[in-house]
């Protein structure tokens, strides 16, 4: 029978924040005060939208909002608040006519820690 793999300990935690925040990291680390705060922040169709884009890679909000199925300005305030939280980031287009605000998830997996 395989041994139990062993948890992280705070070096190893510390030592990947530390990574995470020098931009080495595949992996955003999220902190929430509590379940309901984080229910609040994640909510499905947020949790929804970075999947989309992590799928899709949408090349404009418009075409986010298109994949959702939802209004584009509600997709633009939830998207303000997960670009917020360090969650979600833009590319800039620019071009002939309109500029194209593209936005990216530059991570494979995010991490939550919830504070007891």
């Amino acid at each position: 029978m395989p041994s139990p793999r062993p948890t992280a300990d705070r070096d190893d935690i510390k030592e990947e924040i530390e990574r995470i925040m020098r931009g080495e990291g595949e992996t955003h680390i999220a902190v929430a005060m509590s379940v309901e705060r984080l229910r609040a922040f994640l909510s499905s169709a947020r949790f929804r939208l970075v999947s989309l884009i992590r799928r899709h890679n949408p090349e404009s909000v418009y075409e986010l909002a298109k994949l959702a199925g939802r209004p584009r300005m509600a997709v633009v305030q939830d998207l303000k608040l997960l670009h917020t939280m360090r969650i979600v980031k833009f590319h800039v287009k620019r071009g002939p006519g309109r500029k194209k605000v593209a936005p990216y998830v530059p991570y494979k997996a995010i991490r939550i820690a919830i504070d007891l």
